[in-house]
């Protein structure tokens, strides 16, 4: 994010906010590919931007990227940990 846009979502959403948003972004920008299978992210690519999946973790300052199908995978292993 560059300065101007900073400036603007600080003035919006308040300073607090604006820097949680923007650190997360800014551990989003080094994702590459998928944490499961090492698949590719193409960060131009409108359909990777819409179908993938960005989880932020703030306390542990950690980013994890999934692909479609890993979602799905992601999701059963999180509902069978539910049900126990």
């Amino acid at each position: 994010m560059n300065r101007k846009q900073r400036r603007a979502l600080a003035s919006e959403m308040g300073k607090d906010n604006a820097k949680k948003i923007t650190s997360s972004i800014d551990l989003m920008m080094t994702l590459e590919s998928c944490c499961v299978c090492k698949t590719a992210f193409d960060r131009k690519s409108r359909e990777h931007a819409q179908t993938w999946r960005v989880d932020v973790y703030s306390q542990e300052k950690q980013v994890k990227l999934y692909c479609p199908e890993c979602q799905k995978k992601v999701e059963l292993v999180k509902e069978i940990i539910e049900k126990e």
